[in-house]
């Protein structure tokens, strides 16, 4: 158990050190390695007196949850932003790119 909590530790001190200039994807890969780190400490059997001396160093992890959430929510309003944008570039540009073409029209010529 004690691997896993070191892992999870250097894991989560990596992320803190590079959340300033971290990507997207680095937060998924850090949000992936944490959950399969999380999973085995799950299926590890501990006592009450190693839930104990684990729990406080897992709270002190889990203070940084908020700098790390924080981060990522963000990212998605930079996205957010970002969609938003495309969308309402895709608006305007179809409005001045409207067809007037028809193929359903018909044209009679009456002199004869």
């Amino acid at each position: 158990m004690d691997k896993w909590i070191v892992e999870l530790e250097q894991l989560t001190n990596q992320m803190i050190a590079r959340l300033e200039i971290a990507d997207f994807e680095e937060l998924e890969s850090f949000v992936v390695k944490r959950e399969e780190i999380i999973d085995n400490m799950k299926q590890q059997g501990l006592s009450e007196l190693e839930r104990q001396n684990y729990g406080r160093r897992v709270s002190n992890l889990l203070l940084t949850d908020q700098l790390i959430l924080s981060t990522m929510n963000n990212l998605k309003d930079e996205a957010r932003q970002h969609l938003l944008k495309v969308q309402r570039g895709r608006t305007q540009k179809s409005a001045y790119e409207a067809e007037y073409v028809t193929t359903d029209s018909m044209f009679f010529d009456y002199k004869k």
